[in-house]
């Protein structure tokens, strides 16, 4: 029945700098970007993240079609990603407000460097790094 994920959609209250940390400090490959919409999709890998604020949403959906939790209790999810170095993502955004580091890198008993932050939004990030073969 189901084949593969193909895209993660997350909604924010902050837009802008949720888009822009995604963007321009994340380097998140950009698929399509409208600060104006409020809506922009990102690619990590096979996998399109997409972004999309509140108001945007209830415009497409109704005010029914999403459930909104707040960003202050953790969200029942993490996005874990590869990436080249968990120290270089740390030094790139221990020091910006709003972001929170969970776990500084660190190796795991299974052999992975991984650190673990939550962005402006709220959502939790795993980074892992993970061992050469």
């Amino acid at each position: 029945m189901f084949n593969n994920f193909i895209a993660i959609g997350l909604y924010t209250d902050d837009f802008n700098s949720t888009a822009l940390f995604y963007r321009d400090v994340l380097k998140l490959d950009v698929k399509s970007f409208s600060l104006e919409k409020e809506f922009a999709e990102f690619t990590i890998g096979n996998i399109t993240l997409g972004l999309i604020s509140k108001n945007t949403a209830k415009e497409l959906l109704g005010e029914g079609g999403i459930y909104f939790k707040s960003a202050k209790i953790h969200p029942s999810f993490t996005l874990t990603v590869k990436v080249d170095s968990t120290n270089e993502l740390f030094n790139k955004i221990n020091n910006i407000n709003n972001i929170k580091i969970i776990s500084p890198p660190h190796t795991t008993s299974w052999g992975w460097n991984i650190m673990l932050f939550k962005d402006i939004n709220g959502c939790i990030w795993e980074a892992c790094e993970l061992p050469v073969k």
